[in-house]
């Protein structure tokens, strides 16, 4: 109802028609129900929508402290594989060494063995026995050398393709990580914004109730007395 329609009319003897007064005081009553019971309504959707809000903020605020502590877990085991990784390429830098000394001991026999093959049609027995231990030898020097180069390099491929799968393992799953972190950055600046509109919604709704709460009457018409 229009508060600025309404009309009284007069009484005979000065004042408001008493029906007119009550009829106004029904329907403006009625009314200001009706309104308060909407907007309460509204007001209740609203408090709904804000709780959902936020279990959904409290759940995307878990998702992320879990996938932030994936993340550390991540980085923490591949530096630790880094590590095992430089303590196998100092074993390979010593194995490397070993077999370089043993380069140079076969070195040092070879001149030795050829000696032994120049004086070996003068020699006696226990010379030729001498000659035949140092050239088993030589052949045991050279077959332990090959046999340890041919472990060092097996070792180091397949060390070398378990870190590579490793490797890739982890960038994929770092990769994933960071792509939830983002997504879930996005989604907590959505809820954000839903709350802004929300609690701008909420404040609307209560400048409404507020204004529903003290309606004026309008004021009486003069009589025909105080018009002439």
């Amino acid at each position: 109802m229009n508060d600025m329609k309404f009309q009284f009319r007069t009484a005979a003897f000065g004042g408001f028609n008493k029906q007119d007064v009550l009829a106004y005081l029904e329907v403006s009553s009625r009314e200001h129900a009706e309104k308060l019971t909407t907007l309460q309504g509204e007001l209740a959707e609203e408090k709904v929508a804000r709780s959902e809000l936020e279990e959904r903020a409290a759940d995307l605020d878990q998702r992320v402290r879990a996938l932030t502590e994936e993340n550390q877990r991540l980085a923490a085991d591949l530096a630790q594989r880094e590590a095992e990784l430089n303590q196998a390429a100092a074993q390979r830098d010593t194995l490397s060494t070993e077999a370089v000394q043993l380069r140079e001991k076969v070195g040092k026999l070879e001149p030795a063995a050829t000696a032994y093959e120049t004086i070996k049609e003068r020699a006696s027995a226990i010379e030729l026995e001498a000659h035949s231990r140092a050239l088993a030898i030589e052949g045991e020097a050279h077959r332990k050398s090959r046999k340890i180069a041919e472990e060092m390099e097996d070792w180091l491929r397949k060390f070398q393709a378990a870190y590579d799968r490793l490797r890739g393992d982890v960038d994929a799953t770092l990769g994933r990580a960071v792509e939830e972190l983002r997504h879930s950055e996005g989604e907590i600046g959505k809820i954000s914004e839903e709350f802004s509109c929300h609690d701008a919604a909420l404040q609307v709704l209560r400048e409404k109730m507020e204004a529903l709460n003290g309606p004026q009457a309008p004021q009486p018409l003069p009589t025909e007395e105080s018009g002439q």
